[in-house]
Parts: C-alpha cells; structure tokens; sequence
C-alpha cells in the first residue's frame, strides 16, 4: 500500500529522479509530503466551517498587508547569531519540499515568510469572527450563535 502511494507521488512530481534516490529516502518524501498535505487540508476544512457560509469577508487585503508590514518590521529590529543548531534545522516549503535554515536560498526564506504570513493572516481573519460572534452573542444576551439566529 505505502509502495503504491509512492509510485503515485513520484508520478505526480516528475520532478524526483527514483533512481537517484533509495526507496526509504522516497518513503520519507512521501511521508513528509503527505503530513504536510493532510495538516493544511485539516486546517482548510476547519477554517471553512468556522467561516461559514454566510460570512462576510473581512478585508483580506488590509489584515495580508498588516501583517506583512509587521513581519518585515520585526525582520528589521531582529538580530540573531545563526547558531549551529537552528542551521541545523529544516522548514518546509510548497511541493512538500523542506531545507535545512543553512541551506535555504533568498527563495526559499522568501516563500516561507509568505507561507507564515498568509497562515498568520487567516489565523487572525478567525480570531475576528469569533470575537465578532462574541460580540453578537453577548449584546443580544443569547448563550449561542442559533440562540442569537433563533431570536
């Protein structure tokens, strides 16, 4: 079964050469590419029932630039030692690729900040709407959201 899904991994991204490559270093890739896969579809279907389907959009747009600003601010006053040990570490990119932080190029720290920025973003899009849901339950003096739709 683990075989079959590598074969089909590897066919989807041509991009890895099999012979290159032992099979337990392919069923690592595998692995690690199908975690990541799971986790970020775990997280979309969560955040699409948070949302709901009558949610208005908040401004995507403004709260991306917020927190872009934000990070790149923070990159500024940052002053780090690059230590061994985070070196060391690795971080995963698009494609279910990873990089060691010592190995990583301009491109890849540059994704990976998108990647976390667009993350941070949703995250607090649905820290809004529950605290608007707070908000809305508190004020009509309901004890849920139905309570409140049902008033």
């Amino acid at each position: 079964m683990r075989e079959q899904l590598l074969v089909e991994l590897i066919e989807d991204y041509p991009k890895i050469s099999v012979r290159e490559l032992d099979i337990e270093i392919l069923v690592e890739i595998a692995d690690r590419w199908l975690r990541v896969e799971y986790s970020k579809r775990r997280r979309m279907t969560a955040r699409s029932f948070e949302r709901g389907s009558q949610r208005v959009d908040i401004i995507d747009a403004g709260i991306s630039n917020a927190i872009n600003r934000i990070s790149r601010d923070a990159a500024a006053r940052i002053v780090n030692e690059w230590s061994p040990s985070l070196l060391a570490q690795s971080f995963s990119l698009s494609g279910g690729r990873s990089v060691q932080w010592g190995d990583a190029s301009v491109r890849d720290h540059e994704e990976r900040a998108t990647q976390l920025e667009k993350h941070a973003s949703g995250e607090l899009q649905t820290a809004a709407l529950h605290r608007r849901a707070a908000e809305d339950i508190r004020h009509d003096g309901t004890s849920s959201l139905r309570g409140l739709a049902a008033a």
